[in-house]
């Protein structure tokens, strides 16, 4: 019989039969706040940079762009500047 047991406190899973163990795999916590999924269209030069960059640095471009973003939103008169260079 195939059993799975969490294993407290250590966050890893480990799987189980007849008391052998088969597998044991670390478990990510999860999220803190639910995340919400954001499209938006760039410019090929612009993803291509950031594609770059974001390898160069060995960060996921979602988790870079995100930073960026949370950043930006703790700054108001970044995002003051920015609105009126989009508006113009």
């Amino acid at each position: 019989m195939l059993t799975h047991r969490s294993t407290e406190g250590r966050g890893c899973v480990t799987l189980c039969c007849g008391g052998t163990v088969l597998a044991m795999a670390r478990v990510p916590p999860p999220d803190p706040q639910p995340m919400k999924r954001l499209t938006l269209d760039l410019p090929a030069a612009v993803h291509r940079a950031f594609k770059v960059r974001s390898a160069e640095l060995d960060v996921p471009m979602a988790e870079l762009l995100r930073e960026l973003l949370i950043d930006a939103l703790k700054k108001p008169s970044t995002l003051r500047d920015v609105a009126q260079r989009v508006r113009h």
